[in-house]
């Protein structure tokens, strides 16, 4: 039971993370055209 609830908790901190990533990465590539675009400099 116990290392049921480790492999749900790592499972559901690796989906984060790898969310978290995705989110910085794309923020990253839309720093540029967020100058430009107000809408964008929020993200």
């Amino acid at each position: 039971m116990v290392t049921d609830n480790k492999m749900s908790l790592h499972k559901c901190a690796m989906q984060f993370g790898t969310y978290m990533g995705i989110y910085w990465i794309a923020k990253f590539f839309l720093l540029p055209l967020g100058f430009t675009y107000s809408f964008l400099f929020f993200l």
